[in-house]
């Protein structure tokens, strides 16, 4: 305090020469009032940069939780079964990066997926072919089993396994007496007409009949324009694959059957066992229609013999 009592700030230097100090002083409150002002300028400026970096922090945050959280959503409703989203990639940082590897893995799993469902719906396509086959193969079987007359039995047997496996054209070869040809004995729609008609026949060991008779084997031709064995035949020029199947019976090849679709690689190995099974089934009955005619004969023959010795 000075001598009036006001509180001051003050600073003195004694001069010796004269004897007398000099003495400066300002009031307490003028010295002070610039330093409160800066203090309150500071803590002013330290306010407003906690709030622009709480700001900051925020904005920060929200910039990377944000797309983090889209990504958990996205994973959530893909691992619920919604395979045809995509994460944003809205950034080149770390977390685009993780956005751009997250679509890369769910590429990979639509395909994964739709590569099992692509061979599922294979298997189940082959299986239902495979089932109509066996149910056609019986209904031939059964049809076969049930005609005694040869003749009968072979038109009826050529026109339901056409209408039965839905193919172009079938025809069946049976071996004359001679054993040298695979003649022509039933064929299906007009080709098959014209070719009974100029009786089309097939020497032994050629073509994929006499192939097939000759070794009492099966032959397929996926595509007949690229089998060296096969015969082309003008009445059928939208056949593009075939395959003969011999008609066994008793340990005797008595002909061969074809069957022809026009759609190219028509027939695989499961098929071609149906088919050739069903072959023997009709060979068998063919054989059983041809005993029972020799039968019928010899009963005639013994009856008019019995009404010779009679009279």
């Amino acid at each position: 305090s000075n001598y009036s009592g006001v509180a001051v700030l003050g600073t003195y230097r004694w001069l010796p020469s004269l004897g007398v100090a000099m003495l400066a002083e300002q009031e307490q409150s003028e010295t002070l009032s610039t330093v409160q002002t800066v203090l309150l300028t500071n803590l002013a400026v330290a306010a407003g940069a906690v709030l622009l970096a709480l700001g900051a922090a925020l904005l920060i945050t929200r910039s990377i939780t944000g797309p983090l959280s889209n990504l958990a959503e996205t994973s959530s409703r893909i691992a619920a079964g919604d395979l045809a989203l995509s994460a944003e990639v809205e950034r080149e940082d770390e977390i685009g990066t993780l956005a751009k590897g997250f679509n890369r893995m769910t590429g990979q799993l639509r395909e994964l997926i739709g590569g099992l469902e692509g061979r599922v719906a294979e298997r189940t396509a082959a299986l239902e072919q495979r089932s109509s086959y066996l149910q056609a193969s019986a209904e031939v079987g059964q049809a076969a089993a049930s005609i005694l007359e040869a003749e009968g039995l072979i038109q009826e047997v050529v026109g339901l396994i056409r209408e039965r496996f839905n193919l172009y054209y079938v025809g069946m070869f049976l071996l004359d007496e001679s054993g040298e040809w695979a003649v022509l004995r039933a064929g299906t729609g007009e080709a098959g007409r014209a070719m009974l008609a100029r009786g089309h026949r097939i020497h032994f060991g050629e073509g994929m009949i006499g192939w097939s008779v000759e070794h009492a084997q099966a032959r397929i031709a996926l595509d007949v324009g690229e089998d060296a064995v096969r015969l082309a035949t003008t009445e059928l020029p939208e056949a593009r694959s075939e395959a003969a199947l011999p008609l066994r019976s008793r340990g005797r090849v008595l002909g061969a059957l074809t069957v022809q679709s026009a759609q190219p690689a028509a027939f695989d190995q499961d098929s071609l066992v149906v088919l050739q099974t069903m072959a023997d089934q009709v060979a068998v009955a063919l054989d059983n229609a041809r005993l029972f005619a020799a039968s019928q004969q010899a009963l005639e023959a013994a009856g008019r013999a019995y009404g010779e010795v009679s009279r």
